[in-house]
């Protein structure tokens, strides 16, 4: 199952540069689809698109990582030769995706289903190739993918909690999957509101936000099965 919010802030598009300058940009262009995959519990194999949208022939190579506190500072991404031991099996690795063109990588799910929500990132890259030595002062710009795979537990728990102490909010997730907190904001009145930031929230992990006196808060939360709700404090 994927998740069809359209708000998609942690799809990880990255953009790096080479060689810079200004007088010349060049691009290996890949676009991904999906880029966030629930698997339930009973799927063992979910797809994901490649697609090549620019005029040349391009190599990608797909690496998957399992996460551990993902989303922050501690974040650790966990890469296995043996995909037995990394729990999901991504095939192939390598692409050549023609001008224009679209392959399919496989995800196979292989760990049985835990009492939580199991994160992994599926990284999706173009390999450069060689800048002529026409272009030497050129830029080469890569975009990236990181697609998030999330192995769901046998019964789902979706609880995101807010906890409002004078000037402050505390947010938790007492469930056992993650969820996607957006349209947050705080008021003390009709007419005199401030935007909260958007995040994701993982399982029996919690954010807190400084607010001002007496304002009143209020959240959108995506919960895997698709269903949006409001929640207040």
């Amino acid at each position: 199952m994927t998740r069809c919010f359209a708000m998609r802030f942690d799809a990880l598009i990255l953009v790096l540069g080479l060689l810079f300058s200004s007088s010349l940009a060049l691009s290996e262009s890949i676009m991904v689809s999906p880029q966030i995959i629930d698997f339930s519990a009973g799927k063992r194999v979910e797809n994901i698109t490649v697609i090549n949208s620019g005029d040349k022939r391009t190599f990608v190579k797909i690496t998957p990582y399992r996460l551990e506190d993902p989303e922050t500072p501690n974040e650790k991404r966990i890469s296995e030769q043996n995909p037995q031991k990394l729990g999901l099996l991504v095939s192939p690795q390598h692409l050549i995706i023609p001008p224009r063109g679209e392959k399919t990588v496989r995800l196979i799910r292989l760990t049985k289903s835990s009492g939580e929500e199991l994160p992994f990132l599926v990284s999706v890259t173009p390999v450069l190739g060689n800048v002529s030595a026409k272009n030497t002062n050129a830029i080469k710009i890569v975009i990236a993918y990181g697609v998030r795979i999330f192995l769901m537990p046998n019964q789902i728990k979706e609880k995101i909690v807010l906890e409002h102490h004078a000037e402050k909010l505390i947010v938790k997730n007492e469930g056992n999957v993650s969820a996607v907190l957006f349209s947050g904001k705080a008021c003390v009145s009709e007419s005199s509101c401030e935007s909260l930031p958007a995040f994701r929230l993982y399982p029996d992990k919690s954010r807190d936000f400084r607010l001002k006196a007496n304002a009143k808060v209020v959240y959108k939360v995506d919960y895997p099965k698709e269903n949006i709700v409001e929640l207040s404090a």
